[in-house]
C-alpha cells in the first residue's frame, strides 16, 4: 500500500483469527462505521475491501454457540441471514456520497449451495469465482467464466452488446436492387401457400404455380384501370388455366411416384372407385374454372359499380 501510494489516504481494520469470536464479529461493523463517517461528514466517495467475508460468517458461528444457540443447517448459527443483512444493508449510497465494496468469499470445499456462499452471493451485484480446478490445470488467472456472473450481464444487456461487436464492420453503402427483393418476396408467399395446401416440395412445382400466380395476380390488380378488361374475366380463359392443372397434375404426379404408382392410385381404395376418382378429377377441373371466373368477374363488377357511383 505504500509503494501504490494510497496509505495515506486509507484505514485499516483487524480482526484477526487469535482474537475472541466476539471482536472479529464485531470489527466488520467497526469499519463500516468509519466507512459511513467519510461517506455522511466528509461527504466522499469510498471503497471498502473485506478480506473476507466469511469470517464474520464463522465468528458468529462461534459466538451464537457460546450463547447457547441450537445450530441450523451445516453447523451454522440460526440468525447468519440476519446478521449478513445487517452488515450488508449498511453498505449503500446517499446523496452525499457512495460505498463501493470489493469483498473476498471463502467458499468451503467449493460448494456454493453451502448456506455461508448462498447469503453471501445473495447481496452481490457481481462475482468472480477463483477456480482451483483450473488452476491446477495451469489455466491462469483461475477463473471460472461459467460459475462467474453479474446482474449486469442481463440477456438484453449481453445481446445489445454482442450484436454492436458483431456489426461493427459491416458495411451499409452497398446498394440492394429492389427486384430481387421483390422477386424473393413472390417465390417466399408462393413456397408458403403451397406448403399450406400440403405440397411437401413446393420448390419442385414452383416454375408452375409462380406462373399462374403472377397471371391471376397481375390481371386481378389490373381491373382497376378504367377500360381495362381482365382476360381471367373471360371463361375461355379461365377454362384453359383450370386444363393446365388437369394436365399438370399427372405430369407431375407420375414424375414423382412413376407411372405405375400413380395410375394405381385411381383403383384406391377398391378398384371400383375407378370411374368415381375419374369423375371426381373432371369435376374439380370444371370447378377451379367456374370458380375463377367468378371471383375475377365479382372484383370487376364491384370496381365497376364503386367507379359508376363516383
Amino acid at each position: 500500500m505504500r509503494d501504490a501510494g494510497v496509505l495515506p489516504n486509507m484505514i485499516m481494520v483487524f480482526g484477526q483469527m487469535n482474537e475472541p469470536p466476539g471482536s472479529r464479529f464485531r470489527v466488520g461493523h467497526v469499519a463500516l462505521t468509519m466507512v459511513e463517517y467519510f461517506r455522511d461528514e466528509r461527504q466522499t466517495d469510498v471503497l471498502l475491501l473485506v478480506d473476507n467475508i466469511f469470517r464474520f460468517i464463522q465468528a458468529g458461528s462461534k459466538v451464537s454457540g457460546l450463547l447457547g444457540q441450537i445450530p441450523s443447517r451445516r453447523g451454522y448459527q440460526p440468525t447468519m441471514g440476519t446478521e449478513l443483512s445487517r452488515l450488508q444493508g449498511r453498505i449503500s449510497n446517499t446523496d452525499a456520497g457512495a460505498i463501493t465494496s470489493i469483498q473476498a468469499v471463502y467458499v468451503p470445499a467449493e460448494d456454493f449451495t453451502d448456506p455461508a456462499a448462498v447469503h453471501t452471493f445473495s447481496h452481490l451485484s457481481a462475482s468472480i469465482v477463483l477456480s482451483r480446478k483450473r488452476a491446477s490445470e495451469g489455466l491462469y488467472p483461475g477463473i471460472d467464466p461459467l460459475q462467474s456472473t453479474s446482474k449486469m450481464a442481463t440477456p438484453v444487456a449481453v445481446g445489445v452488446t454482442g450484436a454492436a461487436l458483431i456489426t461493427r464492420r459491416l458495411r451499409t453503402d452497398i446498394a440492394i436492387p429492389r427486384w430481387p427483393g421483390v422477386l424473393e418476396m413472390i417465390v417466399s408467399t408462393v413456397e408458403q401457400q403451397s406448403v399450406e395446401v400440403g405440397l411437401l416440395s413446393p420448390r419442385r412445382y414452383l416454375p408452375f404455380l409462380g406462373t399462374i400466380f403472377l397471371f391471376v395476380a397481375v390481371s386481378s390488380v389490373l381491373t382497376i384501370v378504367p377500360g381495362y378488361v381482365a382476360p381471367t374475366g373471360s371463361l375461355s380463359t379461365t377454362a384453359a388455366l383450370a386444363l393446365s392443372v388437369f394436365v399438370a397434375v399427372p405430369v407431375f404426379g407420375i414424375a414423382a411416384r412413376g407411372p405405375a404408382a400413380y395410375l394405381s392410385s385411381y383403383l384406391e381404395p377398391t378398384a371400383l372407385m375407378l370411374p368415381f376418382n375419374i369423375i371426381s378429377e373432371l369435376s374439380r377441373t370444371l370447378a377451379l374454372a367456374i370458380r375463377l371466373f367468378g371471383n375475377v368477374m365479382s372484383d370487376t363488377m364491384i370496381v365497376g359499380m364503386f367507379a359508376h357511383h363516383h
